[in-house]
């Protein structure tokens, strides 16, 4: 339904914890906290068992949104190829299965309200699939050297997905338009070992390791608006190569551990990093596939040889220390923190794959759950607390527990994306008793509502805009912000409401020399304007002609960064975003 592309952008926090499992750890932090209570017990609480899915040599990961989740089913004989499931979160029923093609090897990467993501690991490819049915809604303009076995994407404050991009190095990290699949843009820095996704993200920020098997290895921070380098850490010392992942705290503290080094824990200062302290291991750590998790306080856990450790956050000493969880180190662990402290962490082993829950006081392990090669699926607990376990073979199993919970919030909209003066309806999708609602949308007319459901919500002004819920029942309550969650774009195209291919520009990113194309000759001129993001023109030329291709220069003097290419004629106008990189 779109004509044009217009955003404006304004910095905001994006660190809310996981209602739905939309990454590895649960979110953009990768920190594995969540709001959901986990079965206590195992036995008593099997919610439901398939042995007829799609044949798996290991258990990948499991991404959900709402009432479904995605998880891939992958074998190497008679060829590699991988098949992607959707199946119901209450009863496993399967929904729909995608393969694409007879040699493709389809991996999840990551689940929102707006696709289910896969990525194609025989072509590099990145495809949004429709979560209702399977079908493919866009395979992305541009590859990505990125293995969804063990890593996956991240979302930017509107939903875009940012993954590694087809390089090494430029690019080595994109963004992707998340209703389109086009570039948004690209960033150049050095990747030491692909397909490595050693990223994360707290706010607008991006942070990753920079650095290459014959370079200094050091943290870098990247602008999650414009994919703009913005600032690096000092060399840190540890092995030429860097494949383990970063994860960030709730309250925005990063950690990172080097190869055959130690665990660091970084603040960023605005311009750089400080080092606020050091952990050595005796083995193990988060590895290659893994991440680190938190305590209500913010104090970072994660395993160290065969047990798991709380760390204080202020120094690093060793707060708590569990049993033994096996005679080996637990290697490449994912953990997840549940709302009531409970920690469970997944080995990733073929005949020793385990599952543990230990007490928040690290004294008990309350059960373990051998499933053999374990390799990618970690401990998710997703939507009304419902834990799945994939497994080799054909099964899949799924637990949900009895334990009481207060209210956790979530809700969904109508449309996501509409023209100004267009309406939007909101429909709850919070779990667990609730009895009160009160609403709260940003830039719309009503701005607040205390119904379960409310319709008609009107949108008059283009922009990115935020809705929050908070809901309440006898057992608590709880509030949730989706950030950018509206787009509300101008009622206007060339000559009425086009389709956005209607209208493109290229390069984009652009360096010097600008291309617009129209999809039919159009027989009037235009004037076209450069906006920078406060509205500033920089650059304004008239009588440009409707031919199918014009050209124009960028001055020297317009530096790096995200414009606005406006387009104006007879009465009309239209935006689309520009990104400059020089």
């Amino acid at each position: 339904m779109k004509s044009v592309f217009f955003t404006v952008f304004i910095l905001l926090s994006f660190a809310v914890l996981s209602q739905n499992w939309s990454s590895v750890g649960g979110n953009n932090q990768r920190n594995g906290v969540t709001k959901y209570n986990a079965p206590l017990i195992l036995d008593d609480n099997k919610l439901w068992e398939v042995t007829d899915a799609n044949y798996s040599v290991f258990g990948n990961a499991v991404y959900s949104w709402n009432d479904r989740f995605i998880t891939t089913r992958v074998r190497f004989s008679p060829v590699y190829s991988g098949v992607v499931e959707c199946r119901s979160l209450y009863t496993g029923s399967l929904l729909w299965e995608q393969e694409l093609y007879e040699t493709s090897i389809l991996y999840c990467v990551g689940m929102n309200e707006d696709a289910a993501y896969v990525h194609d690991y025989s072509s590099d490819t990145l495809y949004a699939l429709n979560i209702t049915d399977g079908s493919v809604k866009w395979r992305g303009e541009i590859k990505s050297q990125s293995f969804g076995g063990a890593h996956n994407i991240l979302f930017a404050c509107n939903g875009d997905p940012v993954l590694n991009g087809p390089n090494g190095y430029n690019p080595s990290m994109i963004r992707l338009d998340k209703d389109d699949g086009s570039l948004v843009w690209t960033n150049e820095n050095f990747v030491s070992i692909m397909p490595s996704a050693d990223y994360c993200l707290y706010n607008e920020t991006i942070y990753k390791w920079e650095g290459t098997i014959t370079t200094a290895i050091k943290l870098l921070a990247v602008d999650a608006r414009t994919g703009e380098t913005l600032y690096y850490s000092d060399a840190l010392p540890g092995d030429g190569d860097q494949e383990g992942p970063l994860t960030v705290s709730p309250d925005g503290t990063i950690y990172g551990q080097r190869d055959g080094g130690d665990l660091f824990a970084f603040r960023d200062n605005g311009s750089g990093f400080d080092i606020l302290w050091t952990y050595a291991l005796v083995s193990g750590g988060p590895g290659t596939y893994g991440n680190i998790g938190f305590d209500a306080e913010n104090n970072p856990i994660l395993t160290d040889s065969n047990r798991v450790v709380k760390l204080s956050k202020n120094n690093g000493s060793i707060l708590f220390s569990s049993p033994a969880l096996q005679a080996e180190p637990v290697a490449d662990h994912r953990i997840t923190v549940d709302a009531s402290g409970n920690i469970m962490v997944s080995n990733a082993e073929p005949a020793g794959g385990r599952y543990w829950m230990i007490s928040p006081d690290f004294q008990e392990i309350i059960w373990e759950l051998p499933l053999s090669y374990n390799y990618y699926c970690g401990p998710n607990l997703n939507h009304e607390g419902i834990m799945v376990f994939t497994k080799v073979g054909y099964g899949i199993e799924a637990y949900q527990g009895l334990v009481d919970n207060g209210p956790v919030a979530d809700f969904v909209a109508s449309e996501r994306v509409i023209y100004e003066g267009e309406s939007v309806d909101f429909t709850n999708l919070s779990s667990f008793t609730q009895d009160a609602w009160s609403w709260e949308f940003d830039g719309a007319d009503p701005s607040v509502s205390t119904v379960q459901n409310p319709t008609g919500i009107e949108y008059h002004y283009p922009g990115l805009y935020n809705v929050s819920l908070a809901v309440s029942g006898t057992d608590g309550s709880d509030t949730l912000m989706k950030e950018c969650y509206i787009e509300v774009i101008p009622a206007v195209g060339f000559p009425e409401r086009a389709e956005k291919s209607a209208i493109t520009v290229f390069p984009n990113p652009v360096r010097d020399q600008l291309g617009i194309r129209f999809a039919q000759n159009i027989p009037m001129d235009f004037t076209v304007t450069l906006l920078d993001l406060s509205g500033r023109e920089v650059l304004s030329i008239e009588n440009i002609s409707g031919n199918p291709v014009n050209w124009i220069s960028l001055p020297g003097t317009i530096s790096n960064g995200l414009f606005f290419l406006k387009l104006d004629a007879e009465g009309q106008s239209a935006l689309i975003k520009v990104l400059v990189e020089r």
